[in-house]
């Protein structure tokens, strides 16, 4: 269901026979292709894979070396390496879930977001080859109830951190990065490749969806607590500013993102104030280092556009790792900043702080202009407007288009209503006319109840309903239909 694309810009035509098309299986969705993907066991495990299904025949993440199933691509190493699978519901033992890891021996460094198989979500990160693996409670930390239902993971490769991030069920690509929300991110020692996909350790899970492509947000930038003036006190909004009685502790063998960062052994009213680096004016996901052997909350202060949002971040103690603080405003002229806060009767660090830029996500709706005497559009530049036909007889004879391109990734999303009448809705690469057989790329929904897909291939009938959103996808060079958001 994955057609290659042959342009880079799309029109959006719709055909008012009152009719659609579409896939009858939704599972094993493939962004390359499912001949680009492989299937490999890791440390000496007798795990397989079959339709979707991904038997780890492993063991859980919890040592020092890794054992289950892994289906995967390899790619090479860079800022917007992008991973992202869909779990149908729980393992049935251990987790499941995406997986970036530096090679298939088995001590190698990786990064896993999954569920367990009480259906919890999970991150579990070895650093370096050798190192023991770290679990963290992406449910008790970011507040995710357990569920036995579907979920998107997704990892995404930054300069030198690996950022983990969840999306509800029926997350698709005309949503963009805002459905996402980040519960991480992480320090891997990636050697210049790497290899990402779906990891089961030692049960067995379903996936419907196995995606690689390229963020298109991807910007960051890091300050570190040793970049302070000479006198290592005096703040010029370009480096770390220290108020109180922090102690400067060498950062070696320690996990820390500096050289050296700070500790207030305890008592309020001191501060450290990191400035936060952009690029451009924008939103920006804001994370906070903590260095791992102590409790790790932190009272914070993040100044920006909109003011200051006083903030506590929890960190999992004894572990070193990135703190999402959330999502805001910045301006590149602001001086915005995180001040971090001592605290009564405890060991506070810190270390580091992370600006990643968020790029506003575009959603808009059809301007239709060649129209068929027997159309009209009813609402038109609204976000409802509908697309009806108000008079002849029963056969094609009615169409509309839009002047709307699409140009990069994006997608189209509609719902017909009516299981009685023929439709057919879909991108065409280049302008032909109204004519559904110029869109390479549709839905066939027909007045019996049933719905195709068509174009540059076409599928089996399956049932349709009045309620069912359907939607066209391009994600890089592939095209994938949905109904639903599956």
């Amino acid at each position: 269901m994955n057609p290659l694309l042959s342009k880079t810009r799309f029109a959006l035509l719709l055909g008012l026979y009152l009719c659609f098309s579409l896939q009858s299986s939704f599972s094993e969705n493939y962004i390359p292709p499912a001949t680009a993907w492989t299937s490999s066991n890791i440390g000496g495990a007798n795990g397989a894979f079959s339709s979707g299904t991904i038997t780890g025949g492993g063991a859980p993440l919890e040592a020092s070396s890794d054992s289950g199933h892994f289906r995967h691509r390899t790619a090479e190493v860079r800022e917007g390496f992008d991973f992202r699978v869909r779990l149908s519901g729980n393992p049935s033992s251990g987790e499941a879930g995406v997986m970036l890891r530096d090679s298939l021996d088995a001590d190698a460094p990786f990064l896993f977001l999954g569920k367990d198989s009480s259906g919890s979500l999970i991150a579990v990160h070895r650093r370096s080859t050798g190192s023991t693996a770290e679990v963290y409670d992406i449910s008790l930390s970011f507040n995710v109830p357990a569920h036995s239902g579907p979920q998107w993971v997704r990892l995404v490769m930054g300069s030198d951190t690996v950022y983990a991030s969840i999306a509800s069920s029926d997350y698709n690509v005309s949503l963009g990065q805002n459905v996402w929300t980040p519960v991480g991110a992480y320090s891997v020692d990636l050697d210049g490749h790497g290899l990402g996909g779906a990891f089961v350790g030692s049960g067995t899970a379903t996936f419907t969806d196995f995606v690689q492509t390229t963020a298109l947000f991807w910007s960051e930038r890091q300050t570190n607590a040793d970049e302070l003036e000479a006198d290592g006190r005096e703040s010029d909004l370009r480096s770390v500013e220290v108020n109180g009685a922090w102690t400067a502790v060498p950062g070696a063998g320690t996990n820390s993102e500096s050289a050296q960062y700070w500790e207030h052994s305890g008592g309020a009213g001191d501060s450290i104030q990191f400035p936060l680096r952009i690029n451009a004016n924008g939103h920006y996901d804001v994370y906070v280092h903590n260095v791992g052997g102590v409790p790790s909350t932190h009272s914070i202060d993040v100044a920006h556009t909109g003011g200051v949002s006083a903030l506590s971040l929890t960190s999992q103690p004894q572990i070193s790792s990135w703190t999402y603080a959330g999502r805001f405003g910045l301006n590149r002229l602001g001086g915005h900043t995180v001040t971090i806060h001592s605290s009564s009767g405890e060991v506070v660090r810190a270390d580091a702080v992370k600006a990643v830029f968020v790029p506003k996500i575009g959603i808009t709706i059809p301007i239709w202009r060649e129209k068929t005497p027997r159309s009209t559009v009813k609402n038109p530049g609204l976000g409802n407007n509908q697309v009806l036909r108000i008079s002849g007889a029963n056969n094609w004879n009615t169409a509309v288009s839009s002047t709307r391109v699409l140009i990069g990734d994006g997608a189209v999303q509609f719902k017909v209503p009516a299981t009685n009448k023929r439709v057919r809705l879909g991108w065409a690469e280049s302008w032909g006319g109204v004519d559904h057989a110029n869109t390479n790329y549709r839905f066939f929904v027909r007045h019996v109840g049933d719905a195709r897909t068509e174009g540059r291939e076409t599928s089996p009938f399956w049932n349709h309903t009045g309620s069912d959103w359907l939607s066209i996808e391009r994600i890089g060079s592939q095209v994938l239909f949905r109904r639903n958001g599956q």
